[in-house]
């Protein structure tokens, strides 16, 4: 049965056109080796992620055993709230500057539109 089902599939290849065969093959290669990378690159970036997540508990616990609070634990390891605070505003002056500056050069370059004078 499976020597059959092989001679089929060999007529079926014999039939199709070779340009189209070739067309074919190359793209299945692309898409194997792009497959491959994209396969690749997710399980690196999980591992990297899955390490550090590791680490960051093996800190929190050794600041735990050391006596640290979680208050210091959490400003030690994540920045703290003063520092999150801070970057709030560093990106909403940012934001809020870029926006200003975008509106007041928005209409420095255009011409003036035509207008009727009166007699």
């Amino acid at each position: 049965m499976l020597a059959h089902s092989n001679s089929e599939f060999l007529e079926f290849v014999k039939l199709i056109d070779g340009d189209v065969l070739g067309a074919v093959f190359i793209i299945g290669t692309v898409g194997i080796f792009v497959s491959f990378i994209v396969l690749v690159v997710s399980i690196a970036r999980t591992w990297n992620n899955i390490a550090v997540v590791r680490m960051n508990q093996r800190l929190i616990q050794e600041l735990l055993q050391k006596g640290y609070s979680v208050d210091e634990i959490e400003r030690l390891a994540y920045g703290g709230f003063a520092w999150r605070q801070r970057f709030r505003k560093l990106f909403r002056s940012a934001k809020s500057q870029f926006a200003t500056y975008v509106n007041r050069n928005k209409y420095e370059n255009q011409p003036m539109p035509p207008y009727k004078q009166s007699v």
